[in-house]
Formats: structure tokens, C-alpha cells, sequence
């Protein structure tokens, strides 16, 4: 089945990961099946981002490895290991030359793609990451997840420069699974395991507005 979408308005084209560790492309007009790659992944794949330019995407895998490919061939052009967990997300920096990677084991990792290495590493103290955006300024990026917190870091600081709980204190388990900087990053928007949709300031992390009506994750 399908995990990751990604609609490439320029071409008409939805870009779709698979839990078979397929990549497969339709026309996002009439739903034609364009072209595959096939085992892109030894296990499913679980997270997907294209470059805006559209000449590379990424892949990550329930492995925690991280595959850059060319859009035009569709041949992988690098592999990224380091992750000792399933990825969660991936998010491509303005620059199209450095990359985020969430991941179960804790960790974000920054990765230089034209160096094909590391940048940096955050780790939170506990629990998986399951979601993470990136601050316009480009120098810090949000991320919400198992430790049931959310979180601001620095990229060239290696605790979080802003920390709030993301739950009320009567409700301890909830955590965020999602999370998404609005355009001007002046809002934050969380959605969790608490079925709630929570609207948060991006430059304090103080609550704003929480909408009720889902009846699932």
C-alpha cells in the first residue's frame, strides 16, 4: 500500500512510496501508471521528499537508510547509513544541498549531499521522532515525537533552545505524531495521538487554539 505522496504540480505527476519498497509514479491527471522503480528499498519505505527543482528526490526506509535518486533516470545516486532506525521524515533545506532526516532512534540528522556525510546530529532523550519542519531562517527546525514534547533546536547547538510539553498534565501519554510551520512562521500546527489538532505561537511555543473532531491518529 501506499505510505508517502508527493504531487510534482510542474509535471503533473503524483510520486508515491510503497510499503513493498517500490517507488511508483502516476499521472496526476487521469491516474496512469507511469513508471516504477522496484525494490527501492530492501523493506517498505517511509518517508519521501522531491527536490523543488524536481531533478532528485529521497527516500528513507524502515532500515534508516537514506537514498538519494536522479528524477530523470530514476537511479539511485547515493545511500546514506547512519540512522539506526526506521525514518520518520525527511526535509530538503532550501539549498537543495542539505537535508534533515527524523528517525525512530532518537536522532535528526543533518546530511551534506554533495559531501554525501553528516553535518550534524541532535538527539532527544527518549523516544522516537515522528515528525519535524524547518524554521525559514534555515538555522532551526521544530521536531514533536515519543518524548511527548516539542521541541526547537539550533542547528550549531546540540540541546533544544526551546522546550513545552506537548499534552495537558491530566492526559500523560498523548504525543504529537505531525507537525507543520505555517508559510510566514508565525504558527505552529501539531496533530497527535489525542485525536486533537493543536495550533501553536512558532516563536514561543505558548499555546494558541486546539480543534476537536478526529476520531483517530
Amino acid at each position: 500500500h501506499p505510505v508517502c505522496l508527493s504531487y510534482l504540480g510542474q509535471m503533473d505527476v503524483c510520486l508515491s512510496a510503497w510499503s513493498d519498497g517500490a517507488i511508483r509514479a502516476f499521472d496526476a491527471v487521469n491516474g496512469e501508471f507511469l513508471w516504477s522503480v522496484d525494490s527501492a528499498h530492501r523493506c517498505g519505505i517511509t518517508a519521501l521528499v522531491v527536490a523543488p527543482n524536481l531533478k532528485f528526490f529521497v527516500t528513507g526506509g524502515e532500515e534508516g537508510e537514506v537514498r538519494v535518486w536522479e528524477m530523470k533516470t530514476r537511479d539511485m545516486v547515493s545511500e546514506l547509513k547512519e540512522h539506526k532506525g526506521m525514518i520518520t521524515q525527511l526535509k530538503l533545506m532550501e539549498d537543495s544541498s542539505h537535508l534533515l532526516s527524523a528517525s525512530k532512534d532518537k536522532s535528526v540528522i543533518t546530511w551534506d549531499l554533495m559531501r554525501e556525510r553528516r553535518a550534524t546530529i541532535h538527539e532527544q532523550k527518549m523516544g522516537a521522532v515522528c515528525g519535524l519542519d524547518v524554521y525559514r531562517n534555515q538555522a532551526n527546525f521544530v521536531t514533536v515525537g515519543l518524548e511527548k514534547r516539542v521541541n526547537v533546536w539550533d542547528l550549531r547547538q546540540p540541546n533544544p533552545v526551546a522546550s513545552e510539553r506537548y499534552a495537558d498534565p491530566g492526559n500523560t501519554d498523548a504525543y504529537a505524531t505531525v507537525c507543520t510551520l505555517s508559510h510566514d512562521n508565525r504558527f505552529l500546527c501539531t496533530g497527535g495521538t489525542d485525536q486533537l489538532v493543536r495550533l501553536w505561537d512558532a516563536s514561543t511555543l505558548a499555546p494558541l487554539e486546539r480543534g476537536v473532531g478526529h476520531s483517530g491518529v
